[in-house]
């Protein structure tokens, strides 16, 4: 069975390069760079095309190239080498002598793509309408007074697939004297986000049977930097201690922290040992334990 596994990383290895050698043509290198993404992007969506000038010979307008012309799949580039040598794309014609394949190298490493890279990619596999992101948090955090901190939390959605990750990204700077505080923030801020969708991408998979039909698998086996916790936009007050005030009849109120006097603590029976009123010649005498309700503000 046909199937290969694509994940949002820069492609690497040799089954994703092709490397053409001793290309000699009298065409401009960005004319050559444009005839060259238009041939090989009908096997598939290309990372990268690489043009390098070895030398030109004097009086010709003859230049030898190097061409690195990298693909995310490896089934791609694979139809490429076989249509080189085959010679089906006219490249030996075009450029005026025999094209020949050369020898790529394999890059050690994992690198991430970036965030448009990301989206180039999920677009092209599974279509404008494939997938869609929402910001959950977004929010500068605070630190030490010369440091800049922000978090985000972005989600992708993959609604045909009911599947969906999240990524947080966490960006902190300290800040420089000599430049805007404004636009240092700003940096920060576009940086974290950028952070959080690598971290949601880098979760995605993409099973790819035949070339074409894209099944979506979520790694859960990655985590983020830091744990992310739905409750942070949503703070919660809740009163921890009461203070106690007598008014000119002598009676005594609770008073919260915010200041208003809530009387409702109090009941006729001691349901639950907080308080006993009782009544004796018109007044009421109070016997009670210190209430202690904590105030935590997320």
């Amino acid at each position: 069975m046909d199937v290969e596994i694509l994940e949002f990383n820069v492609p690497g290895g040799t089954n994703t390069l092709l490397v053409l050698k001793d290309v000699e043509t009298q065409l401009h290198k960005d004319e050559l760079y444009t005839i060259l993404y238009e041939k090989f992007s009908q096997f598939g969506l290309l990372f990268q095309v690489s043009l390098h000038q070895l030398d030109s010979v004097a009086g010709s307008g003859i230049t030898n190239y190097i061409i690195y012309i990298r693909y995310y799949s490896g089934r791609s580039c694979s139809q490429a080498r076989s249509a080189v040598q085959r010679q089906k794309l006219g490249l030996h014609k075009m450029c005026g002598g025999y094209v020949r394949l050369g020898q790529p190298r394999t890059r050690d490493g994992v690198v991430p793509l970036l965030r448009f890279r990301c989206e180039e990619l999920a677009n092209y596999y599974l279509g404008f309408n494939g997938w869609s992101s929402k910001l959950l948090y977004h929010r500068q955090e605070d630190s030490d007074p010369l440091t800049i901190k922000y978090v985000t939390v972005v989600l992708l959605e993959f609604r045909k697939q009911e599947l969906s990750c999240e990524g947080a990204g966490l960006i902190q700077e300290t800040i420089d004297l000599e430049q805007e505080l404004l636009y240092q923030r700003v940096n920060v801020a576009k940086r974290s986000i950028g952070e959080a969708f690598l971290a949601a991408w880098g979760k995605v998979m993409f099973v790819v049977l035949h070339g074409s039909k894209v099944h979506i698998e979520i790694n859960t086996a990655k985590r983020d930097a830091f744990m992310y916790n739905p409750l942070w936009d949503q703070p919660q007050i809740q009163v921890k201690e009461a203070d106690y005030m007598v008014d000119g009849d002598g009676e005594e109120e609770i008073v919260d922290e915010v200041g208003e006097a809530d009387t409702s603590l109090f009941s006729d029976e001691d349901t639950d040992g907080r308080c006993n009123i009782q009544e004796t010649d018109g007044r009421c005498l109070i016997q009670e334990r210190p209430i202690e309700i904590e105030i935590e503000t997320n």
